[in-house]
């Protein structure tokens, strides 16, 4: 906190001036040490934020594969098409990557906490080491020694105090990234203004030469297809599992845009819209 911050800051300042009859080595010291463990600790966040960002795919393929498994609408279709080994094969892969990851990832902050307690006792050991000379060679009296070494001690630990505040809202700062790129990507749909809806009584919902296929797929789901449902007609669509059926219903509802061509309601792009006036038009009914 903001407190905490300025209690580190003016401890420092104390102890700072106590050692400025000092040599300013010791101070440099003290200084460096603390400096580099400081980047020790920033490096090993930022590599552990990006190596979360590289991996963060197989975390939810395993939150995925473990919901589907639990989930009760498909336990029907994994028993139908004897899915149960091909998903414990795929979650038993996902889990030894995810394994190896935080293996790989705990080595580094191993290495990483002890380079830390490697300039800690260089630190320590220096200081001491210069104040126990200047006392023995009759440069400082043994409340002077005792008052020094306090000093270094009360020093270091507020310098490390102010780094680990740093450090803290460095990780903090990664973290919020995150949500902040989320919220900052730019809405594909209209919830503002549009246009009015049309006359709902007799309504015609077009597709007109639609493409669309999700997003790293490199085969289209739909390719320049056109459907026509008109005002009072029922429509059943009948296909394998994987076909399309949701996506099609997706797209008619106004949940997904098409890559290629356009949906429309009474002959006006549903795109022109109020998307969220639009939803309230339609009722869909999935099989969940």
């Amino acid at each position: 906190t903001i407190t905490e911050l300025l209690t580190s800051l003016s401890g420092f300042a104390l102890y700072l001036w106590i050692l400025t009859d000092v040599q300013p080595v010791l101070l440099l010291v003290i200084v460096l040490t603390s400096t580099l463990s400081f980047w020790v600790n920033r490096i090993t966040i930022r590599w552990k934020h990006r190596f979360w960002e590289e991996n963060r795919k197989n975390w939810l393929g395993t939150v995925y594969l473990a919901r589907k498994t639990q989930s009760v609408e498909a336990a029907k279709d994994i028993r139908i098409f004897g899915l149960a080994q091909w998903i414990t094969q795929l979650y038993d892969g996902v889990i030894a990557t995810l394994r190896d990851y935080v293996a790989k990832r705990e080595k580094r902050v191993i290495w990483a906490d002890l380079a830390d307690v490697v300039l800690t006792f260089l630190q320590n050991g220096i200081a001491y080491a210069y104040l126990l000379g200047l006392a023995l060679r009759g440069h400082l009296s043994a409340s002077e020694f005792l008052l020094y070494f306090s000093a270094v001690t009360g020093l270091s630990a507020w310098i490390r105090g102010i780094l680990d505040h740093c450090t803290k809202l460095c990780q903090q700062c990664q973290e919020i990234g995150s949500i902040v790129e989320y919220l900052s990507a730019p809405e594909q749909f209209r919830f503002e203004g549009g246009r009015p809806l049309p006359d709902t009584n007799s309504v015609e919902l077009r597709l007109e030469n639609v493409t669309f296929r999700y997003p790293g797929s490199e085969k289209p789901l739909f390719e320049h297809l056109n459907l026509t449902i008109r005002p009072g007609e029922r429509l059943a669509i009948v296909g394998l599992n994987g076909a399309g059926k949701t996506t099609l219903v997706k797209l008619l509802c106004g949940f997904y845009d098409p890559d290629e061509g356009r949906v429309t309601l009474n002959g006006i792009d549903i795109r022109e819209f109020n998307r969220r006036e639009y939803y309230g038009l339609l009722c869909a009914v999935y099989q969940e």
